[in-house]
């Protein structure tokens, strides 16, 4: 299982609100595919992926707010 963890978007920034999921749990993604949209105070960016797999499970809903490093998802590499 691999882990989707929340990039340190901007410095200083210890906290980012999850705006928007482009996945679902089950969906089949490939390397670089953008999985959520994230907004901190300083910048907004898209988490993509680094493998390729199967989206099996989803921890943060839109709209909550988590921590940079925070674990938001897993992948399984199947």
């Amino acid at each position: 299982m691999k882990k989707i963890v929340i990039p340190d978007v901007a410095m200083g920034d210890a906290e980012v609100d999850i705006l928007k999921w482009y996945v679902k749990e089950g969906d089949r993604i490939k390397k670089g595919d953008v999985l959520v949209d994230v907004e901190s105070e300083k910048a907004s960016v898209g988490v993509e992926s680094e493998y390729d797999g199967v989206i099996t499970k989803i921890l943060h809903k839109e709209g909550e707010v988590t921590s940079i490093g925070q674990l938001i998802g897993e992948i399984d590499e199947t």
